[in-house]
This record gives structure tokens, sequence and C-alpha cells, in this order.
């Protein structure tokens, strides 16, 4: 009988142990990259805690002939996106092709985001088509909106590198470039935009307060 006990024992204990393991397991991102280029920084998640109201991101680097290099890209700034996510419910975000845009829209939109710093630059493989590396970000109720750059004007320009290679290939090898010279800051890049978003949010709100009082 004491054995029997002590089997059922064990039984529940390992099912409870099991069913523990799988929820840590759920609700928790193991980094097991040298560089920890999976874990967002505490200074990032701290400002990531202050997000009171949606915040969406719009992104037009997108592509259906993207190189592998940019696909790379393009996965990352979707994936650090999704970690943004899992620190807060409040952000969404969406990947759209300007080349599926109508003709009017696409210029109106290639000549706004260039406007506000954003580089658009041809395809480096199909000539009637671009690519925008960049896009925006909202904030909630307090209609703030801010351009995003996903490509550091320093990388925009030829390397070396590539003006090196054989010429049909240096096309290639430029965008590649920029694409994984650019991707060490989407971190710094995204989470900046969310703090002025909420700085912005608290200069408004003192502003009103201000206001009202001096009514």
């Amino acid at each position: 009988l004491a054995n029997k006990i002590l089997i059922i024992f064990c039984i529940i204990l390992s099912v409870i142990i099991i069913n523990t393991l799988m929820i840590f397991w759920n609700n928790s991102k193991i980094d097991c990259t040298k560089e920890k280029k999976y874990t967002l920084s505490n200074e990032t998640k701290s400002i990531l805690k202050k997000i009171d109201d949606k915040i969406f991101f719009k992104v037009y680097f997108e592509g259906k002939s993207f190189t592998n290099k940019m696909q790379d890209y393009r996965s990352n700034i979707e994936r650090l996106l999704n970690e943004l996510q899992y620190y807060s419910n409040l952000i969404e975000y969406d990947f759209v092709d300007i080349n599926d845009l109508e003709e009017e829209n696409q210029i109106n939109l290639i000549e706004d985001l260039m406007e506000k710093g954003v580089l658009v630059t041809d395809h480096p493989n199909l000539t009637k088509e671009k690519i925008a590396w960049g896009g925006y970000m909202t904030y909630g109720k307090y209609n703030y909106e801010e351009a995003i750059s996903l490509l550091d004007e320093i990388d925009y320009y030829e390397t070396y590198d590539c003006l090196i290679q054989p010429e049909s290939e240096q096309s290639d090898c430029t965008f590649d470039n920029r694409a994984n010279e650019s991707q060490k800051n989407i971190e710094h890049k995204l989470i900046n935009s969310i703090k002025k978003a909420i700085e912005y949010k608290n200069q408004k709100s003192i502003g009103l307060l201000y206001s009202y009082l001096d009514v």
C-alpha cells in the first residue's frame, strides 16, 4: 500500500513539474545567441511599460523580390516588433509594399517619406519598383506621427567592397550592405520613436493643464 501511495505521489508530482515547466517555457523569452541579439535592453523594457495608448507601426520596407539579406533584415524588423509586443500589447504593426499601391498614392507617399528623411531607392533587380527604407509610427489619441528611417544615411552610399565587385553584382552588394549595417540599430530606432511619442504626450498633457489653470 505504501508503495502504491508513493507511486501515485510521484506521478502527481511529475505532472505538476511538467505543467510548471510548460507554463514557464510558454511565458519566457530564452535567448541562446552569443550576442544576446534577441534580448531587449532594460531601458527598452522600461520605456515599453510607459505606453498607455495604441502604438501603430506601418512599415513600407516590403517587397516580393528582396535579396536574401534584405529579406533577413525585414524578418529581423518583424521579429523585433513581435518582441516589443510581448512587453506591450498596445503595439501593433503592418508591412505594406509601396509597389502594390496605385500610382498616384505611391508617388504621394514617396514624396512624403523622402521629405521626412526616409530614403526611397530603386529596386536592385526590378526597374519599375521601389524600396522604401522606413515607414511611420503613430501614437493613439495624441495624434502623434513620426516617420522612421530604417536605413542609416551613411549606408546609402556604395562601399569600396561593392565597387570592386563585378558590375553585374554591385547593385545587390550595395543593397545587402545597407541592410546588413542598418539592422544593428533597429531596436534603437524603434524604441526612440516610442520614447519621443511618450514625451510628446507628457508635454501635451502639461500644456493642457497649464492652459486650464491659467483660465
